[in-house]
């Protein structure tokens, strides 16, 4: 029996510190195969995955748009309906609308891309055809010969009723190279053991779904509990929009983000401390006119400070912002919210995440970071709290990489509200810092002041990180070329200029040197500070933040 296969395959991976891994060891090599050869399938590809090569690798995305017009691939996510468990079935309108926005601007296909790719020949049979959808987990067969993989086909995947399968091939489950399998099916194909349907296109897709005639999700306690924090969380985040205009920037990203995660909640890596933020950033738009207060925040203590213009984050860990929105305009400056910022270790918002290594590209993944974040060396030693820096991933092991860091350090805190300040101080290794934040208009003034209170010279090197991203998702849906970067010696520009939303950083000092570094839909400026300060002298310096308009 000759059967037809109608192939799909999984990419929606919603972790972001795998996304390069995928990429290079998974997408690549599979869109290069189809690129190359005869091969038709479906895949189901999350909409953030896209959002990474189009920021990271824009030539594999040119090459997977050429293969989505000529119809060698087609997208199944890309037609309004869901095959995901019964449970979470009804996906929020306007969630699956920005979603599905989000999808064409990436992709830019053609209206006609759904009828170009409908066979009107088939759509009357659909009714009659017997077909079912099921998984296939490829990690056991990956040292067979094709003839038994066929008979493994037969045997487990098709009954004796079935002359059509539709076979989901989850690529994030495959530990090996997936071409290996592809180039089988291609070999059992030219011996004309089995075909790979040409014409098995989303209007059999769609049946199947409508029929029930498949198996995805197990239902167990996890699940069923993610499912109604979910619920809860989401209801909460939908209430607290209420009758705010859905179509600002800062809006359509919360429920982009919604959107996402009931995608992937049955995975636990993001759930639900992103939600959580969302929340925050709604919160934030909300918010009276003028705050300077504490509140409690996943079991920690945060500092809202905001006025007519902005609303910002801080925390006494490593005295920073955590976030800030610009309430004008509607949108967010940094960072960048779909990033859960919560530590793997600490459970803790506040904790700046590592930089993830990958020994193999030698690329660096920089994301998660904040504003106003400090590192100090003294006589170039880190100084701080000994915590997770860095995560080098390869094919063995991960290896964390632990040193001092400033920005995981407790500082004491206090709000001067008579002069509307937040005040920082830490005393430590031999050195006495302080930062008092004041907002000013649409403007956030930081000044340092470092003290040596040790008797022996020391040489004190200050960075000053600023994790910058404004309007996200556009940065998230345009790439890299939406950002123009204008950097002097002491003045610094990051604008958007599609949403034309931007930041002017100045220093009151000239630094001794500085950084733009590539973060994830984003911009890091490390400012650095080098000093020679005897016994009781100090350093001096008044960093300002202004939130502009492009022109």
């Amino acid at each position: 029996m000759v059967i037809e296969f109608g192939l799909v395959f999984q990419l929606d991976n919603q972790i972001s510190y795998l996304y390069e891994e995928i990429i290079n060891d998974k997408i690549t090599p599979f869109i290069e195969f189809i690129d190359k050869n005869e091969f038709y399938c479906f895949i189901d590809f999350n909409v953030q995955l896209l959002q990474f090569m189009n920021w990271k690798y824009p030539n594999l995305l040119d090459k997977l748009i050429k293969n989505l017009k000529i119809g060698k691939i087609v997208f199944v996510n890309k037609n309004n309906f869901e095959y995901i468990n019964d449970k979470f079935k009804i996906i929020d309108k306007i969630g699956k609308e920005i979603n599905d926005d989000i999808l064409n601007e990436i992709l830019i296909i053609p209206e006609n891309y759904l009828e170009r790719i409908y066979n009107q020949d088939f759509d009357e049979n659909i009714k009659n055809l017997s077909f079912e959808l099921t998984h296939i987990f490829t990690d056991y067969i990956e040292n067979m010969s094709y003839e038994d993989i066929y008979d493994v086909l037969i045997n487990k995947f098709v009954s004796h009723e079935n002359d059509k399968l539709v076979i989901n091939i989850d690529i994030n489950k495959i530990k090996y190279n997936i071409n290996h399998i592809l180039k089988i099916l291609l070999r059992l194909e030219k011996e004309e053991k089995i075909i790979i349907s040409r014409t098995l296109n989303y209007n059999i897709f769609k049946a199947i779904i409508e029929e029930k005639k498949y198996t995805f999700i197990e239902n167990n306690e996890e699940f069923e509990y993610n499912i109604t924090k979910f619920d809860h969380l989401q209801n909460t985040i939908i209430k607290n929009i209420g009758d705010m205009e859905i179509n600002t920037e800062i809006i359509k990203l919360v429920l982009h983000n919604l959107y996402a995660q009931k995608l992937s909640i049955k995975k636990k890596f993001y759930f639900p401390s992103n939600l959580k933020i969302m929340q925050l950033i709604i919160n934030g738009l909300k918010n009276k006119i003028h705050s300077l207060n504490w509140f409690e925040f996943a079991d920690n203590d945060y500092i809202e400070y905001g006025n007519e213009n902005l609303y910002s984050i801080w925390t006494p860990i490593g005295a920073k912002c955590l976030l800030l929105i610009d309430k004008s305009s509607g949108t967010i400056v940094s960072p960048n919210p779909y990033l859960s910022n919560f530590s793997e270790e600490n459970k803790n918002w506040a904790y700046s995440k590592p930089i993830i290594t990958y020994p193999k590209t030698r690329h660096q993944l920089i994301y998660g970071g904040f504003m106003f974040e400090d590192e100090i060396k003294i006589n170039d030693e880190y100084i701080g709290e000994l915590s997770h820096y860095e995560t080098i991933i390869d094919e063995i092991e991960n290896k964390k990489i632990y040193k001092n860091q400033l920005s995981n350090l407790y500082y004491n805190t206090r709000l001067d509200i008579k002069n509307n300040l937040i005040i920082f101080e830490c005393n430590i290794s031999g050195i006495n810092v302080i930062k008092k934040i004041n907002l000013e208009g649409s403007r956030i003034k930081v000044k340092y002041e470092l003290v040596n209170i040790n008797q022996d010279i020391m040489v004190v090197k200050l960075s000053v990180n600023n994790e910058l991203s404004p309007s996200p998702l556009e940065i998230m849906n345009n790439g890299k070329n939406v950002m123009e970067l204008n950097l002097g010696a002491q003045s610094y520009k990051i604008n958007n200029i599609v949403s034309e939303n931007g930041v002017n950083i100045k220093s009151k000092i000239v630094p001794s040197g500085s950084e733009m570094i590539e973060s994830l839909f984003g911009a890091r400026l490390k400012l650095i500070y080098s000093n020679k300060l005897k016994y009781d002298e100090k350093f001096e310096n008044e960093i300002e933040l202004n939130l502009t308009k492009y022109d």
